[in-house]
């Protein structure tokens, strides 16, 4: 049914439609509270007040027969003053919050602590007392909290008088807290929260751990807002995933089509709803991230899923190719990507020859490659195609930082021009500051070898 405002019925003198497509919404979304009180409140400001009762009334009932007890009460909240007379609204919110919360332990009690038996005729105060009432019936007997400090625990008792809550938490029992204070120092924990079955099932939990690790895992991130980093995960579930276990089902978990991990420093996760939505938000970030963010995307992500695999290789042999001028190093890093993955396109072959054979700027490729083992890939190549590369070393040797790439380089030269060699450590010893990573480098291995 096509959805009309009151103004477009109105402006259409299309009016007395409004009672048949008001029975039809009914029929079809109860729930759509907004949109019932977006007609009864014009119609009953315009004159037709009575008319508004009568459909709001059939609301009402329609809500009572489907059990929408919450939304009944909102409803009477908001529109109790078109939707009921006077003298009956204080009944029609009592018929409501018992069957809302019938079930309670100490419902009637709260009632009366309240004051919501007896008379109140202005509605305010009748709204006052509903509230009241709601944020006692939060923790009521049985109510599963969690509680920083405590962990999870129940309420054993309410003392109404007192206006405190006594609770038993694992490690200690008969913890109180004032009404005032709950609510910043408990978190009701609903039906199916891990915290709350890490209390009333472990057994389960055990179980989904073994044969359903990426569930388990659902219902940790289930328990936050925000993404978690393993280490918070890890905490979460310690009750449950011992640290022998840790490895394994961590390996297991994390590789369900739904959890996505956040790219850059400390890597975050999250669980979406669907194995496509997950591919989704993989392609969409790949789109907005950095050419070097890319890389990192690619690699946790390739295996996910083929037809992504291929357009993200598609989209970095691209990027490859249009780098090769300005960031050699970078182009390097994506060549060398692809090809491990073997998603290497023929077109990048040519590009690979261009940024480490002659002629090539071997310095700047170089300062580009943060990863050192591809620095190490980079320098054997130069090595294989260029009749200098004892002088690329050279220069390189005084740029260089890790200490396994300078030994690297001093060893190629040595094997390759042994006079280079000679002269490079002499005249590192001459001027240290020139090249400081590599002189604390030779001072360590200087203590370790006795040639030098």
């Amino acid at each position: 049914m096509a959805r009309r405002t009151f103004e477009e019925y109105r402006s259409s003198d299309q009016l007395g439609a409004l009672d048949d497509d008001w029975l039809q919404a009914i029929e079809e979304t109860p729930e759509d509270l907004d949109y019932f009180l977006s007609l009864a409140e014009p119609l009953a400001t315009s004159g037709e007040e009575e008319r508004a009762r009568d459909l709001l009334d059939l609301y009402l009932e329609a809500l009572a027969e489907q059990k929408l007890w919450p939304l009944r009460l909102e409803l009477l909240r908001r529109a109790g003053k078109i939707a009921v007379k006077p003298n009956r609204l204080q009944k029609e919110v009592m018929a409501t919050v018992e069957a809302t919360w019938g079930d309670r332990p100490m419902l009637r009690e709260m009632v009366e602590h309240v004051g919501l038996q007896r008379s109140i005729d202005e509605p305010a105060k009748l709204w006052d007392r509903v509230t009241r009432l709601q944020s006692l019936l939060i923790f009521d007997v049985g109510t599963v909290v969690a509680m920083s400090g405590q962990g999870v625990g129940s309420v054993v008792e309410v003392n109404l008088p007192l206006e405190s809550l006594k609770l038993d938490f694992e490690k200690k029992k008969g913890v109180t807290v004032g009404f005032r204070a709950a609510a910043k120092l408990l978190k009701p924990l609903p039906e199916g929260h891990l915290l709350r079955r890490q209390l009333e099932d472990p057994e389960g939990l055990a179980k989904l751990r073994d044969e359903d690790p990426a569930e388990l895992l659902r219902a940790a991130l289930d328990t936050s807002e925000k993404p978690m980093s393993a280490s918070e995960i890890r905490e979460l579930l310690t009750s449950t995933v011992d640290a022998s276990q840790w490895t394994s089902w961590w390996a297991a978990a994390r590789k369900h089509p739904q959890v996505i991990a956040s790219t850059g420093g400390r890597q975050t996760y999250r669980w979406e709803a669907s194995a496509a939505d997950a591919l989704a938000v993989i392609r969409a970030t790949f789109d907005r991230a950095e050419p070097r963010a890319r890389i990192e995307i690619f690699r946790k992500n390739a295996a996910r899923d083929e037809a992504l695999a291929r357009e993200m290789a598609g989209d970095l042999a691209s990027t490859a190719a249009e780098l090769a001028a300005s960031q050699p190093g970078l182009a390097f890093e994506v060549w060398f990507l692809l090809e491990r993955a073997g998603r290497l396109p023929e077109a990048l072959d040519s590009v690979v020859e261009e940024l480490v054979g002659p002629g090539a700027d071997a310095a700047a490729l170089l300062a580009g490659v943060e990863d050192r083992l591809l620095r190490e890939r980079a320098l054997g190549m130069i090595r294989e195609r260029r009749d200098d590369w004892v002088e690329v070393y050279r220069e390189h040797f005084q740029r260089e930082a890790d200490p396994r790439v300078l030994t690297l380089l001093l060893d190629g030269i040595a094997e390759g021009a042994p006079e280079v060699a000679d002269r490079l450590l002499d005249d590192l010893l001459a001027q240290p500051r020139r090249s400081p990573a590599a002189f604390v480098w030779l001072c360590e291995r200087a203590s370790e070898e006795e040639a030098l």
